[in-house]
């Protein structure tokens, strides 16, 4: 098994060592974690705080039917 052939080498390491080998494995797995949440799909964005901000004011926003869509000005950008 890899974990017990790993475990094999860290008890091999001597013990000043341990805390550069501890710091490589922790911020190798941070690494791995930010990937994750980059490969997840951007959440859409949604205009309900809009919304309740003009209740708050007593004023009605529209929200426009393509609220989600790209700007026609960023086009040349993407």
């Amino acid at each position: 098994m890899l974990e017990q052939r790993i475990i094999d080498e860290l008890k091999q390491i001597p013990a000043h060592k341990l805390p550069e080998v501890y710091d490589f494995i922790h911020y190798f797995r941070l690494g791995l974690a930010h990937e994750q949440q980059l490969l997840r799909a951007p959440a859409e964005r949604q205009p309900g705080s809009l919304l309740r901000l003009g209740q708050s004011q007593n004023k009605i926003y529209r929200i426009p039917d393509d609220f989600n869509e790209p700007l026609a000005d960023l086009q040349e950008y993407m």
